[in-house]
């Protein structure tokens, strides 16, 4: 997950034009990490004219401390997440480019977007699980409060 660059803008059109998979559906997507605002990765994307900040949510889970970026996976906890409407559905592309997921490859991709049901509240959003093994949980929950 980094800058934009223009060898990173042309890896991204060589990708998209691999990407396979329900990538229109009209559901909103829930970040809980460098995607939220204020982080660096809602600044490298210009989310702030690209979304609709719909408010806070909560996904069962537990949060993971990556280094640089933190990471979500199924378990016994509660993860603070901010949800977003896309204005267009080419976004969900780029997220999943920058998530590094790619939906041709989810066993070898560093996260996997699935479709959830939040527990606040109660209604589907896509989010980003991370496809790898949690070695250290952020306890709070909140990417902002580790």
């Amino acid at each position: 997950m980094g800058s934009w660059s223009v060898a990173a803008i042309a890896r991204w059109a060589d990708f998209a034009g691999r990407l396979r998979g329900p990538m229109t559906e009209d559901l909103p997507v829930a970040f809980y990490g460098t995607l939220r605002r204020g982080e660096r990765g809602f600044a490298e994307l210009q989310l702030h004219e690209r979304v609709r900040f719909l408010g806070s949510c909560r996904i069962a889970g537990v949060l993971c401390d990556l280094g640089a970026y933190p990471g979500l996976v199924e378990g016994n906890g509660s993860v603070v997440a901010e949800l977003y409407d896309l204005h267009d559905t080419d976004l969900l592309g780029e997220l999943d480019y920058y998530e590094l997921y790619d939906p041709a490859r989810p066993d070898t991709s560093e996260f996997i977007r699935r479709r959830v049901r939040l527990l606040e509240p109660g209604r589907e959003a896509w989010v980003y699980f991370y496809n790898g093994p949690c070695a250290r949980p952020i306890a709070s929950g909140d990417w902002l409060e580790r």
